[in-house]
Formats: C-alpha cells, sequence, structure tokens
C-alpha cells in the first residue's frame, strides 16, 4: 500500500487547533475589508455624483422651462392686447370704430416694437370684420375674395411688409393657425413649421388667440416668432463644461431648439434622442410629464414640461448629459481610493498567503490521495504528522477511502449479477418473440406463420417487421399465413394482416392466408374489410398441395 506523507515545519506545531492559527493572523484581513470599504465608498461616491447631475440637470431644465415660458408669455400677452382690442369692434355696448387701414396700422406698430416677432396677424372669418369683403378684393394686404387677413412681417434686415395671410388655403401645420383656435375655442401655440416670409422659407412658431364675442367666433389674432428666438436660449446654456445639450421639443416631437446644434431645428426628435419613440418619449411631451431617465446609451436625460396658458399642447425643454463626464471627478477619487485599497490588499494576501501554505500542507496531502483515489486507485491512505484536527481529518478520510474500496468491491459483485440477469431476460424476451411469430421454412422458397391466440398491434406489427427479414435473408417465394388458431379479428389487425401482405409482396413473395374461421370470416364481412388483395386458401394441406402441383408442372415443363 502507497504512503503519501506530509510534515509540518515545527514553526506552526506549537498550535494544536487550525481555528488558532486561522486567529493568530485574522488580524490581516483587517486589510481587505478596509479594501471592501474604500470600494463601496467609491461607488457610494459614484452614485452620489449621478443623483447630484440628475438633480443639476433638473434645475437647469425647470429654470429654462420657465425662461421659456416667461419669454413666450411676453409674446402672448402681446397677441391677446390686439385680441382685446378687436374684439371691441364687435363688442354691442361699446363698439370700436376700427377701419381696416387703422387696423393695419396697430399691427405694423406692435411688429416694430417687438423685434422678437417675425410676423403679427388678424384673420377674419369672410365679411366678419365689416361686412366689406367685396370692396376690397384684391386690394393691398387682401386675396381675391376680400377677406380682411393682413399679415405683417419683418424679413432679417427689419423691413416690415404686409401681405394676406392666407392660412385657410394652406397645407399642414400652416393651416392650424385658423383652424386650431376656431375648433378648440383656446389659444393654441404651433409647432414648429415652414413658412414663406416676404418669400423666404423660414421656420416659425405661431401663438394664436381666437376673437370670440358673444359666443360666437369671428377670427383670430396671431404672432410669429423665429425658432431663433428659442435658439439663443439654448445656446447661452452651458451644461457641465458644453459637454451636455438642451433642447426644446414642441408638442408633435420637433426640435425648436438645441445646444450648438441649429442645423436639427424641425427635425423629429429621434435626431437627438434615438429611442425617441421606443421609449413613448414623445407620450411624455404630450402628456406634459416630468421624466428622468437614462437612454439605452446610459446617458442622462431630463424632460420637464412647459405649460403653456390657456392651451392644451405642452412642450418640454430636454436636457441630455453624457454619464461619462457625470462622475468624472468621482471617478478619480474613485480609482484612487481603489488603487490605496488594492495595494492593501495585495499586501495582506501575500502575507495571508505565506501562513496560509503552512496551514494548507497537510491539506495537500488529502488533496494528492483524494486524486490518486478520483483515478480509480484506492490502495492510498494520507498520513499527517501533526497535532491538530488535520490528524483526525487525515484518520478520517482514511476511513472513507477504506469504506470506499468496500462500496467499490460490492458494485463490483451487483454490476456482475445485473449483467448475467439482463442476459438471461433478454434471452427470455428473444425466446418469447419468437414463439409469439414463429416463422418455419417448410421447403426451399416456402415459409409457414402459423399463428396461435390473439392478434393486436403490437403482434401484427412483430410478425410483419420477422417475415421481412425471413423472406429477405431466406430468399423466399411464397409465404403462408395460417390464422387457424386465432379466434377473434378487428378492423386494426385486418388491416395489418394487409399491409403485411403488400409489405411481403414488395420482396417479389406472394402471401398465402389460411385457416380462416367462420368467425373469423363473419366478423371481416361486418367491419366491410376488403381483403381481396390477399390470396386465401381452406386449410394449410390445400396450399401445400396447390404448391407441390405447381412445382411439379414446372419440373414437367424443364423436363
Amino acid at each position: 500500500m502507497v504512503k503519501i506523507a506530509m510534515k509540518i515545519p515545527p514553526i506552526l506545531q506549537f498550535v494544536r487547533s487550525i481555528q488558532w492559527k486561522i486567529a493568530l493572523w485574522s488580524g490581516l484581513c483587517l486589510s481587505i475589508l478596509a479594501a471592501v470599504i474604500i470600494a463601496y465608498a467609491a461607488i457610494s461616491l459614484g452614485r452620489t455624483a449621478i443623483h447630484a447631475a440628475q438633480q443639476e440637470a433638473i434645475a437647469i431644465s425647470e429654470d429654462n422651462a420657465v425662461r421659456i415660458n416667461e419669454e413666450i408669455e411676453v409674446a402672448w400677452n402681446t397677441a391677446r392686447t390686439l385680441e382685446q382690442i378687436l374684439s371691441t369692434v364687435k363688442d354691442p355696448d361699446a363698439p370700436l370704430r376700427l377701419t381696416r387701414d387703422q387696423v393695419n396700422q396697430i399691427l405694423q406698430q406692435v411688429l416694430i416694437e417687438n423685434p422678437d416677432l417675425v410676423g403679427v396677424y388678424t384673420l377674419w372669418e369672410p365679411d366678419g370684420f365689416d361686412g366689406n369683403d367685396t370692396r376690397y378684393a384684391n386690394a393691398e394686404g387682401h386675396d381675391e375674395t376680400g377677406r380682411f387677413i393682413p399679415y405683417w412681417s419683418r424679413d432679417r434686415q427689419g423691413n416690415t411688409m404686409l401681405n394676406p395671410r392666407t392660412a385657410h388655403d394652406d397645407e399642414g401645420e400652416a393651416r392650424r393657425v385658423y383652424e386650431c383656435p376656431k375648433q378648440t375655442r383656446l389659444e393654441c401655440i404651433l409647432n414648429p413649421y415652414s413658412y414663406p416670409v416676404q418669400g423666404e422659407p423660414t421656420l416659425i412658431s405661431s401663438l394664436v388667440v381666437p376673437i370670440i364675442v358673444g359666443g360666437q367666433f369671428y377670427g383670430v389674432v396671431g404672432v410669429d416668432i423665429r425658432m431663433d428666438y428659442f435658439q439663443r436660449l439654448a445656446d447661452s446654456v452651458n451644461i457641465y463644461d458644453q459637454s451636455g445639450w438642451l433642447a426644446v421639443i414642441a408638442n408633435d416631437g420637433t426640435v425648436a431648439a438645441i445646444t450648438d446644434r441649429p442645423g436639427l431645428v424641425g427635425q423629429y426628435a429621434t435626431v437627438i434622442h434615438e429611442d425617441f419613440d421606443t421609449d413613448d418619449e414623445l407620450g411624455y411631451v404630450r402628456r406634459g410629464e416630468r421624466v428622468v431617465e437614462f437612454d439605452q446609451d446610459n446617458d442622462l436625460e431630463v424632460f420637464i414640461p412647459i405649460h403653456f396658458w390657456r392651451t392644451w399642447s405642452p412642450w418640454s425643454v430636454s436636457i441630455t448629459v453624457p454619464r461619462e463626464k457625470i462622475a468624472t471627478e468621482a471617478r478619480t477619487l474613485m480609482w484612487q481610493m481603489i488603487g490605496m485599497g488594492t495595494a492593501l490588499t495585495l499586501a495582506a494576501l501575500v502575507f495571508l498567503g505565506m501562513i496560509a501554505r503552512q496551514i494548507a500542507l497537510p491539506i495537500r496531502a488529502m488533496t494528492e490521495t483524494a486524486r490518486t483515489v478520483s483515478e480509480g486507485k484506492l490502495d492510498v491512505d494520507v498520513v499527517v504528522q501533526s497535532n491538530d484536527e488535520t490528524r483526525v481529518l487525515a484518520q478520517t478520510f482514511n476511513q472513507m477511502i477504506a469504506g470506499l474500496r468496500r462500496m467499490v468491491e460490492n458494485d463490483r459483485k451487483a454490476n456482475e449479477e445485473l449483467v448475467r440477469q439482463n442476459e438471461e431476460q433478454k434471452r427470455l424476451l428473444d425466446l418469447v418473440a419468437t414463439l409469439e411469430t414463429p416463422v418455419i421454412p417448410l421447403v426451399e422458397g416456402v415459409l409457414l406463420a402459423p399463428i396461435v391466440g390473439t392478434l393486436d398491434r403490437r403482434r401484427t406489427q412483430a410478425l410483419t417487421e420477422r417475415l421481412l427479414r425471413e423472406v429477405y435473408a431466406r430468399h423466399a417465394s411464397q409465404v403462408i399465413l395460417d390464422i387457424t388458431g386465432v379466434v377473434a379479428i378487428d378492423t386494426q389487425v385486418a388491416m395489418g394482416l394487409l399491409q403485411t401482405a403488400q409489405s411481403v409482396r414488395l420482396l417479389g413473395c406472394s402471401l398465402t392466408m389460411t385457416g380462416i374461421s367462420a368467425n373469423v370470416a363473419a366478423t371481416i364481412t361486418q367491419l366491410g374489410i376488403d381483403l381481396s388483395a390477399i390470396t386465401t386458401a381452406h386449410s394449410l394441406q390445400e396450399v401445400l398441395l396447390r404448391i407441390s402441383a405447381d412445382r411439379l408442372m414446372e419440373h414437367q415443363r424443364q423436363v
């Protein structure tokens, strides 16, 4: 028997308990604990940085949402003031007698005094202003109908011009200048759209107020603002040293402004938020929801709604901050803390490794023994020269190996007995199968398959397989299927016999069925089974006589 022995160095033999050996050096684990604490602190610092970034982004978004609302409110007040003035034209109690020229002078003056506006206009129902539309057909500021629809606009050089604002003939968002306040009876802010201002396509948004007197709708008053109005605000925001950006998103998802990227204004918001449709961010905007989330690139996104008074079309201020930028300072401190913790941990591991090596020597001996045992060699024992728990463990380990040897020997004997029993059982099963579906060679090329008892689906299938093997192996030309001993037959069995005959014929062999009893014949007739494809005979003797006669005639012809 092989003996594997490991001698414990004297330096550790004075300690009789492995527990105390580990406890003696457990102080070194404090360094690992410190590393864990440092790592936790670093992670917490990163989370704190993210939370702080979220709060800062929210604060910036809310501040700019208020600023935009306040700026827009100035334009709204201009439109509302005009609406109050023009509403008095239809006030039956104190009508204000204004002519079309006077209204045009008012509109032009308002446009001059408000440099942030690109257009000021009022659109009235047909004959809604003074009932004299036909007199003004094709006049300055009118179309061929004479309807009062003056539009005062300003080009980029500051020049003002009067043209008719034919919103009722426009398409898309421009058409809503008139339809939205008329249908909703509310103030409307339109999503950014392109409109020709003095012949130059200009991206604008319209603030429109309905003129309603006594419950009757007469027209609208509106002001147009360029998207530059919002772009200047977006460009003035510094988010994390210009690494983040602010976007103003209209109610339909159109970008109204975005920091330092004016070329994206007027496009759908997927150009700045790839998952804008996927995450239903358009729903956030339309429902006026306040949302803080991380997108698919793990960048921080904040949506703060802009609720315009007396409208039902909120916009949204969206701030995006790259996650990389959020935790730059925190990451620096985190790596410093991780570096210190790693250095301490490595020192602790080296020191513990030197001690653990001494403690692990007896365990290593048992490991080598276990590896030998796993290879199937059970004639080994482990010997540990120690006075602590490892000696008891080694003794127990040796007892386990002895038990394994006994178990392996018992399993070997049990397996041999099981193999013997399996071989015997297989032999008996083969004998039963042979007796159940016997195939007997009578003369050369003729096989007899006598069936006794009850035929079922399993037995019919076994008969087919046995016949096919024997026909092929013996090159048989004639098979006699004798069912004299079969007392009953059903549809499934009859169909199976028919399939058996077809399979045998595919091998170039004919099949004759004999011994059909009166009960079986009556059953086949009642079931409506057609066995005309199978040759039948009254008895086995009749078939044998046919075969003998056929062979005799064949012999005579050959002679």
